[in-house]
């Protein structure tokens, strides 16, 4: 992790294009995050165990999402994928058990397996 794990905000730099494979692992205080226009790339296990996490808005730049990336984000209940992603990446929701809607983009070529990721709602 590159944040304190009691951390409750982040305002990621506007610079900054990938945000990094577990970049804010167990960050369990964590409940939102101010992501920059340019990001591109949502790295492997970005969030994980961010269990107060409760929205994350990801800019139209974004074009790919990591494996894994949401996994155990236990509070987050929705979530855009804005146009501009590209590839959603495995179990990326794996064990949000809130997760009830998640709006699809357009923009979106491949989905990969997502078998035996957890429950989730049903608005996909």
């Amino acid at each position: 992790s590159f944040a304190p794990a009691d951390v409750t905000h982040v305002i990621v730099h506007p610079s900054v294009k990938e945000i990094g494979n577990l970049a804010f692992y167990s960050c369990h205080e964590l409940r939102s995050i101010t992501i920059p226009k340019k990001l591109e790339i949502v790295g492997e296990y970005a969030f994980l165990s961010c269990r107060k996490l409760l929205n994350v808005e990801l800019p139209t730049t974004t074009k790919q999402i990591k494996k894994l990336a949401f996994r155990d984000c236990t509070e987050l209940t929705s979530i855009v994928i804005p146009e501009g992603v590209e590839v959603v990446d495995e179990w990326v929701f794996s064990r949000c058990k809130k997760l009830a809607d998640v709006k699809l983009p357009s923009t979106l070529k491949e989905i990969k397996e997502n078998k035996g990721s957890g429950r989730y709602g049903g608005n996909w």
